[in-house]
Formats: structure tokens, C-alpha cells, sequence
């Protein structure tokens, strides 16, 4: 009646319950089983109770059991332990079983009473996410970049203004976990050497420009921000650059922790910074030599303007005031080009400017000469603008010397065009304009032959004529815009 009554108690509690008789020789008797473990293993009661254990289970599973049961019965204390059933058409299932030894009135353990509880969810989610955790963990260490995680001592509040997130930043943050790729970045052999440094031991005293800006772009991304630059050294203080992919974790307004991934890009950036170098040294020299060119003309076209001023010939006089216009439009294309930026292109209307000013300031008139330019900013390669300077000058010397001869004030008028890449330069005056006979092939002038041979060299056409509405002459050139960058031809000046 009482085991009756055990029975029903038993079959009334929800948990998995069974009880176990102990036999000589590690053999254990199923003594009973209450209806939730029965539903649990989907069994009958007359399938199980009364058998033992090798005779109702698989023997790998058997052999299992049969030793927790014994070691519960050698230690004469509770013990857990899990166990794996696979049943049919349900396939694995997993079990967390404990069981409590029962001793008689002679002090031996005859029962085991135990209780099970179904944990297969449980298990397939550790296997889940152990399967997660391996591949994360190979997807790290076997990362061609490196991969770290970068953590706060303290939350970092993300409202604060940018310079104190910065601070607070540089002060609580250090690496917490990484794959060897990042610590072989810094000459580690090893992840753990790495682990716990922080942004004063990874930066140390270079890049604090750079590195400023690395940490204001981070910020002001909201901590999202792709390749960007940090500049940082070694074990052995050697600089280091590394592009960074950062994406930071903000929780309640607080900055926790950033993951990342950083590139190596030292090699590249000291083959760019050579390279830079190189460049600075040849603009530098560039510089110098358009420099120095420039003040070699100088001292040319001073002396011969010296000589020119001891000279009683007005006809040699003449000749040597047209060749310092010359060498001054020459020198002044090369002050132009160590000013400028680039060695290789000129701003052509800043170039006309110049050419009035040397013009007007060494051939001096009696007449008044007012000169009004329309140009908009225009770069020539240094190939066009220096022949198409020199046309410029022979014009604009003619003029001087020629076009105003009893006026009360002239006026030059310069138009610089561009229109498909074909530019145009027009000069006209009011002045005596050309003589009626004028016919340029039977011309000994120098200016117009050099205004030919000028042409020649950038493929250029021109025409000269007198206005038909008003007193005064016209001269138009035009030429195709070449972006070709080479030695400047020269022609041969019969």
C-alpha cells in the first residue's frame, strides 16, 4: 500500500523522477519511473521498470550511466552529470540528471533516486554559439588585417563636446582583445603583449597632429568611420601608419567599446613620403633655377640698358631698348613660374599685366598710354605661354614705339579668349595705325619676324590690320591649347 502510494505521489510531480536498485557487480534495476520522465523519454512504464539498465539502453549509453550510478554509490553523495539520449524520430536529445544514494538499515546504498531535466535547447545553443565563437575565432587570427576590440575603464558620454570625448578617450581606453596579426603589426610575437595597451603607449610621441584629427573624425562620425589614418610606433619606437574601420558600441548614450580593424600601410606611406620629398626637392631646385635665371636677365638687360644710356647712337639705342623689353618678358615668365605652384603652367592674364608694366616702364612716351585688359584667368603650358608672351611683346612694343606719334593719349585694349581650347588674343589701338603700302613679307623688321618664327612654334595663326571705323590698327593671334609638356623649340633669327 505504501509503495502504491509513493507511486501516485510520484507520478504527481511535474519533474522527471526514477529510482534506481543497487546489485552486486555495478548492476543497476530500474525500480520505477514516475509519468513525466516516462513522457520525457517517450517510453511505457512496462518497457523500462523492472530491467536493467544494459538491457533497455544502447551499450555506450549503458556503460555511461552504469558508471555515474556507480561513482554516486562509491562517493555516497549527490553528483550531476549530463547525458545524451537519442530517441526515435526525435533524434538527440540532452538531459541534466542528478542522483542522491539511499542507504538501508544497515547503512548500505540499495536505491538511487534521481530527477532529470530536459536541457537539449539549452545544449543546442552552447553548440550554436561554440560553432559561432570557433568561427569568429578563425575569421580573427586568420584575418589578413588586424582586429581589435578597444575598451573604456570608464563610459564615455557621447554628449560631451568633442575635445573632452577626445581626452577622455586617450585617457581610459586600451586594447582588450586582438588576433596575431595586429600584435605582428607593433613586433609582437604574441597577442598577449599587446592586450592592456593604451593609445600614450601605441602613439608615443608621433603623429600628435595627425592623431588629433584621427580621434576629432572618429568622434564626429559617431564613431562609424572607414580608412582613416593613425599614425603610431612599434615595441621599438619605429613609426608605424595603419589605416582603421572603426564602429563604436553606444549604450545609453555612453560610448562602451570600439571594434576595429587596422591595415598596415607603413611601407606605402614612407615609399609616398620619399616620393613627396623628392618632389619638394626638385620644385625647390625649380625654383631656384627660374630664380636665378631670372636674375641673370636681370643683370643682362641693366647692363644693356646701361649701355643703351651712355650710347649717342639713337639707332643702336633703339635696338638695345627693344632687346631689354625682350629679356625682360622672358625674365618675367620665369619670376612668374617660381612664384607659382606648378613649373609647368602659367597664369596667362597675370602674364600680360607684367608685360604692360615691364613695356610701359622701359620704353617711356611722351604720349599718355592707358591700357585696359579683359581677361579671364587662363593657365598656358610653359611650351605656349613663353612664345605667345614674346608675340605679345613685339606687338605691344610696336605700339609703344610707334602707334602714338602725335596723340594726345593712346589706348590699347587687350581681349584673352577661350573658346573649344582655341585661344584667342586680340591687341588693338587708337593710334596712326599701319602705312597703306605696308606689306609684312617685304618687312626687314625684327619684331615681325620673330612674330612669325613665334607662330610657327605653336602652331599659330595671326592677322594685323587697320580698324575701317576708327583711327588705329588690330592684331589677333590664335592657337589650339596644348597640354604637351616638353624642351622648348627653338628657331633659327636670320
Amino acid at each position: 500500500m505504501k509503495t502504491l502510494e509513493t507511486s501516485q505521489i510520484l507520478d504527481k510531480i511535474p519533474n522527471s523522477i526514477f529510482i534506481i536498485e543497487v546489485h552486486d557487480n555495478s548492476k543497476f534495476k530500474i525500480n520505477h519511473v514516475n509519468e513525466a520522465q516516462l513522457t520525457s523519454i517517450n517510453k511505457k512504464r512496462s518497457d523500462i521498470v523492472g530491467k536493467f539498465i544494459h538491457e533497455i539502453l544502447p551499450e555506450r549509453l549503458a556503460n555511461y550511466t552504469s558508471s555515474m550510478y556507480q561513482q554516486c554509490v562509491d562517493k555516497r553523495e549527490r553528483i550531476s552529470y549530463e547525458e545524451q539520449v537519442d530517441l526515435p524520430d526525435e533524434g538527440e536529445r540532452y538531459f541534466l540528471t542528478t542522483i542522491t544514494p539511499i542507504e538501508d538499515e544497515d547503512n548500505k546504498i540499495t536505491r538511487l533516486v534521481g530527477t532529470s531535466v530536459e536541457i537539449t535547447e539549452q545544449k543546442k545553443s552552447e553548440q550554436s554559439l561554440k560553432e559561432s565563437e570557433e568561427k569568429y575565432r578563425g575569421f580573427v587570427q586568420n584575418s589578413s588585417e588586424g582586429i581589435y576590440l578597444f575598451e573604456f575603464r570608464e563610459p564615455i558620454d557621447s554628449s560631451l563636446p568633442v575635445d573632452e570625448q577626445r581626452e577622455l578617450i586617450f585617457e581610459n581606453g586600451y586594447i582588450s582583445t586582438c588576433n596575431l596579426v595586429m600584435a605582428n603589426m607593433y613586433g609582437y610575437n604574441d597577442i598577449d603583449s599587446l592586450i592592456g595597451k593604451d593609445l600614450n603607449a601605441l602613439w608615443g610621441a608621433i603623429g600628435e597632429e595627425e592623431n588629433i584629427e584621427y580621434l576629432t573624425n572618429i568622434i564626429e562620425s559617431g564613431y562609424d568611420i572607414k580608412d582613416e589614418l593613425s599614425v603610431e610606433v612599434d615595441k621599438d619606437g619605429n613609426p608605424k601608419y595603419f589605416l582603421n574601420s572603426i564602429t563604436g558600441v553606444v549604450e545609453n548614450g555612453y560610448l562602451t567599446r570600439v571594434w576595429a580593424t587596422q591595415k598596415d600601410i607603413t611601407s606605402e606611406k614612407v615609399s609616398e613620403n620619399k616620393i613627396q620629398e623628392s618632389l619638394t626637392e626638385k620644385n625647390t631646385l625649380l625654383s631656384e633655377i627660374h630664380h636665378r635665371v631670372k636674375n641673370n636677365l636681370a643683370v643682362v638687360s641693366g647692363m644693356m640698358q646701361l649701355q643703351a644710356f651712355e650710347s649717342d647712337d639713337d639707332e643702336l639705342k633703339a635696338k638695345l631698348y627693344d632687346s631689354v623689353v625682350r629679356i625682360k618678358t622672358m625674365a618675367t615668365v620665369h619670376e612668374l613660374l617660381y612664384q607659382s605652384q606648378s613649373f609647368s603652367q602659367l597664369e596667362f592674364s597675370e602674364t600680360l599685366q607684367k608685360l604692360v608694366e615691364n613695356i610701359s616702364d622701359t620704353l617711356q612716351t611722351s604720349t599718355p598710354i592707358e591700357t585696359n585688359i579683359h581677361c579671364n584667368p587662363l593657365k598656358l603650358n610653359i611650351n605656349q605661354a613663353i612664345p605667345a608672351s614674346l608675340i605679345v611683346n613685339e606687338v605691344l612694343t610696336n605700339i609703344y614705339k610707334h602707334a602714338f606719334d602725335g596723340h594726345e593719349l593712346g589706348k590699347i585694349d587687350f581681349e584673352l579668349t577661350e573658346e573649344n581650347e582655341l585661344i584667342s588674343i586680340k591687341i588693338e589701338d587708337n593710334g596712326i595705325g599701319f602705312e597703306p603700302d605696308f606689306v609684312e613679307g617685304e618687312s626687314s623688321s625684327l619684331g615681325l619676324h620673330l612674330i612669325r618664327l613665334l607662330s610657327e612654334q605653336i602652331d599659330a595663326t595671326y592677322t594685323y590690320k587697320n580698324l575701317e571705323d576708327k583711327p588705329g590698327a588690330y592684331f589677333e593671334i590664335q592657337f589650339k591649347r596644348s597640354n604637351e609638356i616638353s624642351g622648348i623649340g627653338s628657331a633659327n633669327v636670320n
